[in-house]
């Protein structure tokens, strides 16, 4: 923050406001760039496969999205596993586009 300048001190009912505000961008935000996909698993498999990815010392999704990113890039996919590579590959395909 800029020297000088106060900092506005929020009501509780302007706390709340902000928040749903927050709470509202996000939801848009995963509507329009996040997909889910459901996977079954017999029973007990979560934790093992939670195991393995805290000893890899990753969360279980990124473990689960990494096995299927090393898989499709060797099948010859280019298939982004988060936002920051999906913006990458677009702007490639911009650029190349462009280029092209």
């Amino acid at each position: 923050m800029p020297r000088g300048r106060k900092k506005k001190i929020l009501t509780p009912a302007e706390q709340e406001d902000a928040k749903e505000r927050t709470r509202k961008a996000v939801e848009k935000y995963k509507k329009q760039n996040i997909e889910k996909i459901n996977v079954n698993f017999v029973r007990g498999s979560r934790e093992l496969i939670q195991k393995r990815s805290e000893e890899l010392g990753v969360c279980l999704s990124a473990y689960i999205k990494g096995l299927i990113k090393e898989d499709m890039e060797k099948a010859g996919y280019d298939f982004p596993v988060n936002m920051e590579e999906l913006h990458e590959k677009e702007e490639k395909e911009r650029k190349d586009k462009k280029d092209g």
